[in-house]
């Protein structure tokens, strides 16, 4: 919650939002592919909400822009944020559990979370 307050007094959300709308050149689709990637790939290396709390302001202001609903957007980050979290040992609560387990090896974690 600090970081977030502190980007948000910094105005990096309001340069965020619109790099990714440069990136997308104002275009709906492409802005949701931009958000979710970059939600899924932060996410594998911070948790889950944390990456959520940091994306909601960007997302709901070029939503806003674009005339689209925020919920939707939301939605499909947290999906794609929950996806990659579990790409890595770091990115989920439960896979750091799994990981400090004297009985389970990172390797044969990683060999199980993805066939």
């Amino acid at each position: 919650m600090v970081l977030v307050a502190i980007f948000s007094m910094s105005g990096f959300f309001d340069w965020a939002a619109v790099k990714m709308y440069k990136l997308a050149r104002g275009r709906p689709w492409p802005m949701i592919i931009l958000l979710c990637t970059f939600a899924g790939v932060v996410s594998a290396f911070l948790d889950n909400v944390t990456t959520i709390l940091l994306m909601t302001p960007v997302s709901i202001r070029l939503s806003q822009v674009l005339n689209l609903d925020p919920r939707y957007v939301l939605i499909a980050e947290v999906v794609f944020s929950n996806i990659g979290g579990t790409a890595t040992a770091i990115g989920d609560p439960p896979n750091v559990i799994i990981v400090t387990s004297p009985h389970i090896q990172e390797k044969v974690c990683m060999l199980l979370a993805h066939p």
